[in-house]
């Protein structure tokens, strides 16, 4: 389970950095404090194992914590940006939506539901101590661990939902790692949300390994609304997912921010790679 590794790797290399969220670094041990911290409140919420939980978070970092807690006591996972997208979900066996202290303030709401479904604050003071303390242990109280649920075409065409079921995680994580040549020197930058097939893969593929993930989806100077191209080797980055369309806009945004000045690895997918795109390269 991609949890155990995490925990596994804070306590062989608990300075390693693990994620860079917007230029602030986290190593492995205040990583698993934080999965812990959600955890720890959440359990007592006496949650049905089984059902699924709707996680409308922004920030990656909180998103993960928050569905590997929620993995970790039986429930089945989706990160979504809004809550207007449940309905053409059509989403079964609902149990509540996730929400951050920050994101409700962020987004001016404060409400019990959101689309007729019960909603679940997390407070920002549960990540208060996330960088001392004794690192966590693995308790799944017998409960099995849930999945995943990625929403995306697959370069098919229209999206749709498809559950990752815990029971081939290592599997489906080292078979990763192994076709990206993923290691723990691997830096990788996350252009893709947790509810897509990518965001959702590869980042923990490198954590599965002990490498590190970087976020930024800060806008640029251009007023990018998705992420800050203009940022995204820093951090010695040495291995980039990215789409085709992304790759284009990169290509143009270092017209500004100058050449890459190590080496990085780019892996194309979620659509075709023109030759014009790949010789401007």
């Amino acid at each position: 389970m991609l949890l155990q590794r995490i925990y596994e790797w804070a306590r062989s290399q608990p300075n390693k950095t693990a994620v860079i969220l917007d230029d602030v670094a986290i190593n492995y041990a205040s990583f698993s404090r934080a999965i812990d911290a959600a955890r720890r409140f959440l359990e007592p919420h006496a949650l049905p194992a089984g059902r699924t939980a709707i996680l409308l978070v922004h920030s990656p970092l909180d998103a993960w914590s928050l569905l590997l807690a929620l993995r970790s006591l039986g429930l089945n996972t989706i990160c979504l940006y809004s809550v207007d997208h449940v309905p053409g979900l059509k989403l079964r066996n609902v149990a509540f939506v996730v929400v951050t202290q920050r994101e409700a303030t962020a987004r001016k709401f404060e409400a019990k539901t959101l689309a007729g479904i019960n909603v679940l604050t997390i407070p920002t003071a549960i990540y208060a101590n996330i960088h001392i303390g004794e690192l966590p242990l693995i308790d799944s109280n017998g409960a099995p661990f849930g999945g995943h649920i990625i929403y995306s075409s697959g370069t098919t065409g229209s999206n749709k939902k498809l559950l990752l079921d815990s029971k081939f995680e290592d599997r489906r994580n080292e078979t990763r790692a192994r076709i990206y040549s993923f290691s723990k020197d691997t830096i990788t930058n996350e252009t893709s949300g947790l509810s897509q097939g990518t965001g959702a893969k590869s980042a923990p593929a490198v954590w599965h390994v002990g490498g590190c993930v970087v976020y930024d989806w800060r806008p640029d100077s251009a007023g990018d609304p998705i992420m800050g191209f203009s940022r995204i080797f820093r951090h010695g980055v040495n291995s980039l997912h990215i789409t085709p369309n992304k790759l284009k806009e990169l290509i143009q945004s270092l017209n500004t921010s100058g050449p890459v000045d190590h080496d990085c690895e780019l892996i194309i997918g979620g659509g075709f790679l023109s030759g014009a795109i790949a010789e401007s390269w």
